[in-house]
């Protein structure tokens, strides 16, 4: 099941995928609250360019598990540097916690075939 980040998906028992699209929105918002916020900035800078490397490999090759398994140990490293982190503004620590939080379910796709890394399909089909 690919969902947003509403808690109540939480208590379903199946495999789950957070939209990453929801995230990166989150991510946006709160930049431009926090323009200044040189911690916050940096984690969002890695989520941006850890994002455009798996997104080029799927414009490529599609959401297939053989192209995308590659891109593991670029987000293992991500979270080892997110996980590692003190960080000291009240937005990184935020979204440090709400990241190790949904750890195993923001990068799932990527051991499936087929799983898309975002629901927004889905929702407009929906509207």
């Amino acid at each position: 099941m690919v969902s947003d980040f509403y808690s109540v998906y939480d208590t379903l028992n199946c495999l789950q995928q957070k939209c990453l699209i929801h995230l990166i929105r989150d991510f946006n918002d709160d930049l431009l609250k926090n323009p200044f916020d040189e911690e916050f900035k940096g984690m969002a800078k890695s989520l941006t360019f850890l994002l455009q490397e798996i997104v080029a490999t799927i414009d490529k090759r599609g959401l297939k598990k053989r192209y995308l398994n590659k891109h593991n140990k670029s987000v293992n490293k991500f979270f080892k540097d997110i996980s590692t982190k003190e960080y000291k503004s009240e937005i990184a620590t935020q979204y440090q916690k709400r990241i190790l939080k949904n750890q195993s379910k923001l990068f799932l796709f990527l051991s499936h075939d087929n799983v898309s890394w975002n629901n927004n399909a889905v929702e407009h089909a929906i509207k």
